[in-house]
């Protein structure tokens, strides 16, 4: 029906409707149809007011729906170049003008994803002028309509052009004032002596909102950093912003931590002393007036005592005296007692938590490569014996910490989050360093360790040591999930499936459209393909020596395999691929010479690439000073720049709502006993993740 109206209202050529015969198989009218569909909605003169109507429903949802459309946009994108194909095979009367509008037509919705709207306004002004050309006059009555239809959309593109960047800037002053007005409120609530049953309420409905509004501003910040410069925000307003906020949150917490009486045993005249001080501090904080003596005075009245291990904690005033936890439990662990050798299976004493702690039961762990790198003795901070593991999920057995109790299922973090120290206030890194000198000599912040056989100490490891059943963690060390996400797929989170997902995400912040190379298909790798593929890349190559890794990793997103092997010079090759090189590459596997070659692969001017990879010890990189010179970034990632309390639960959420694949990856589910299986499967590369369940 299409073919024919097409032949009998625009004199096309008879070939058109000779190749849609009964003959023809299904599966190849269904794209041509679909090709048409979209050339009728994208460039033919009778269709332009419904293009113009999706096309500013779409700009006006990108707020929520980013991801979504520009996935949908980039297949529009992809049909309306295959229609151009499809309609030059089919032998259709073509006109310059006709061309110049499907020109015009990719161009707009190319601008559009890539959110150059002015450059989209001037497609759409462009289409607005050649579809009346393409109309014989008097040859239709409703001429006037169609060329009111082209103006419309062409006037709506230029509003949106500008309306939408004023738009997103009028936010920033609105959720600037509601963080003011959120933390106000705290404030006020939070600087009462012995506060009553209401008043205590309405703390923890005051930190609530006043977190709440933190969060908002800094999604506002992570949007912005993708946005081209003519619609970015003012960052620098909203960093300062945040930073006053979380340093106003923190002192907070240490001024509500010293005012009750059982924690810091102050009289009611020490207090009703310092309570103006610690108000003056927070006025200072709110107001970004200069440190004054009182801010100074306030300061130092919430300090910590000694006998504390952790800095500024923020603790629930309504929670009853809690008891000195020196009790031990027993729990089976997978020890590694030497480099090199393998793990036994050991029943070890755990000393309860103690102050800012939590006491967690994982329910299962996967075993990475960073495990065995350790295990081998290639690890400069290995220690033995040990507990290793870093990848699990569990639930809270006994917490002493406000924001988690008995039965909330948690991630642990080896890179945690508190929100206090200088790295987590600048927000311009995730490497919280509040307990790093301790986690880094596998000990808990107060310097021991919870772990003991026969009265001698186990080392921790990354302040998980997910390898045994039960554990103690640093509050901070924990990200609480939601209760129906599946311990033996979410634990993947904990490492894996975030370090590649977030390298993208949150690290490179890959924009739709970009070239993506990645060295290293293993479960790193494969993430990194993944989260491309969420973000909308358009070609992402993947690199590797095994052959068998490419069939899974084209399930996962990849369009091209290179394997290294079958190419002259792996660097060329790709940049042949990419047109002049990759706008972003990943190297997954640690190896330094696949370093210099992901850098060298990229993009002069612009290329990024980042390392992943834990390389050995003492092994150093390399590369020419030009590579840099000529506009090449080489950074790292850790954790996929993801923060840990913050960042995990969403990424658990885009699992849950399978956005994230995860299933696929898990190779091998194994008992606590087989855990030795599980490492060997790894080297042998006969594993993508093995899990050990309890």
């Amino acid at each position: 029906n299409l073919a024919g109206y097409l032949n009998s209202n625009l004199g096309l050529d008879n070939n058109l409707v000779d190749s849609w015969t009964d003959s023809t198989a299904s599966g190849q009218k269904d794209p041509l149809a679909l090709s048409f569909a979209y050339a009728l909605g994208a460039a033919l003169p009778w269709a332009a007011h419904p293009f113009w109507l999706m096309l500013s429903v779409a700009v006006v949802l990108r707020g929520n729906l980013e991801q979504t459309l520009s996935r949908r946009n980039e297949r529009i994108i992809g049909t309306v170049q295959g229609c151009l194909l499809v309609l030059l095979l089919a032998h259709v009367s073509w006109t310059p003008l006709l061309s110049l509008c499907f020109i015009a037509a990719v161009g707009t919705a190319h601008a559009y994803v890539n959110r150059r709207y002015r450059v989209a306004a001037t497609a759409a002004t462009l289409m607005a002028l050649l579809q009346p050309l393409m109309l014989a006059p008097g040859s239709d009555p409703f001429i006037g309509e169609r060329l009111a239809d082209t103006v419309i959309g062409a006037g709506l593109a230029w509003l949106f052009s500008f309306v939408l960047p004023s738009w997103e800037r009028a936010a920033v002053p609105r959720l600037g004032a509601q963080l003011r007005g959120a933390l106000a409120r705290h404030a006020a609530n939070m600087l009462r002596w012995m506060p009553s049953a209401d008043e205590q309420t309405a703390q923890r409905l005051s930190r609530q909102q006043a977190y709440t509004a933190l969060a908002a501003l800094a999604a506002a910040a992570q949007r912005t950093r993708v946005e081209p410069e003519s619609v970015r925000l003012p960052e620098a307003e909203i960093e300062s912003a945040l930073s006053h906020g979380y340093r106003l949150m923190a002192l907070l917490g240490a001024v509500q931590h010293q005012v009750q009486r059982r924690s810091a045993r102050l009289d009611t005249a020490k207090a009703e002393t310092a309570l103006p001080l610690a108000r003056t501090a927070c006025v200072d904080i709110l107001t970004s007036r200069p440190a004054g003596p009182d801010t100074v005075a306030a300061a130092s009245f919430a300090a910590v005592p000694p006998r504390s291990a952790r800095v500024c904690r923020c603790l629930d005033p309504t929670s009853p005296p809690r008891r000195r936890s020196d009790m031990s439990i027993q729990t089976r662990a997978a020890v590694a007692w030497k480099a090199g050798q393998p793990l036994t299976i050991e029943t070890l004493d755990l000393e309860g938590p103690k102050d800012g702690e939590v006491l967690v039961e994982v329910k299962a762990t996967g075993i990475c490569h960073t495990d065995d790198f350790t295990l081998s003795g290639a690890d400069p901070e290995g220690l033995f014996p040990a507990v290793l593991g870093h990848e699990g999920a569990g639930v809270v057995l006994e917490s002493k910490v406000p924001w988690l109790k008995a039965g909330d299922h948690v991630i642990p973090l080896y890179t945690p989050e508190c929100r206090e120290c200088k790295f987590c206030l600048s927000r311009k890194t995730n490497l919280c360093q509040s307990i790093r000198a301790t986690q880094g000599k596998g000990l808990m912040p107060n310097g021991t360790s919870r772990f003991s056989l026969n009265g001698e100490p186990i080392f921790h490891y990354m302040g998980t040591s997910t390898f045994a059943n039960h554990i103690v963690v640093p509050g901070i060390a924990l990200a609480k999930i939601r209760p129906d996400a599946p311990f033996d797929k979410v634990c993947y989170i904990g490492c894996g499936v975030t370090t590649g997902v977030g390298a993208v995400l949150f690290t490179a912040k890959v924009e739709a459209g970009a070239n993506v190379v990645v060295f290293g298909l293993g479960g790193i790798g494969l993430n990194v393909i993944q989260g491309a593929r969420m973000v909308g890349a358009g070609k992402i190559i993947g690199v590797d020596i095994n052959p068998a890794r490419e069939a899974m990793a084209r399930q996962f997103g990849m369009t091209d395999f290179v394997n290294p092997k079958d190419v002259a010079n792996v660097v060329d090759h790709i940049v042949q691929l990419t047109d002049g090189g990759a706008d972003y590459s990943f190297e997954c596997v640690g190896n330094v010479q696949l370093m210099r070659q992901a850098l060298e692969c990229t993009h002069k001017g612009w290329g990024r690439s980042i390392i992943i990879g834990v390389a050995p010890a003492g092994a150093e990189i390399a590369t020419r000073p030009f590579q840099l010179v000529t506009g090449r970034h080489w950074e790292g990632s850790a954790f996929g720049g993801a923060r840990g309390r913050t960042d995990v639960p969403k990424i658990v959420d885009w699992y849950m709502e399978g956005k994230v694949r995860i299933d696929e990856l898990i190779t091998h589910q194994l008992k606590l006993e087989d855990i030795n299986e599980g490492f060997e499967l790894m080297r042998r590369g006969e594993s993508i993740r093995s899990v050990v369940e309890f």
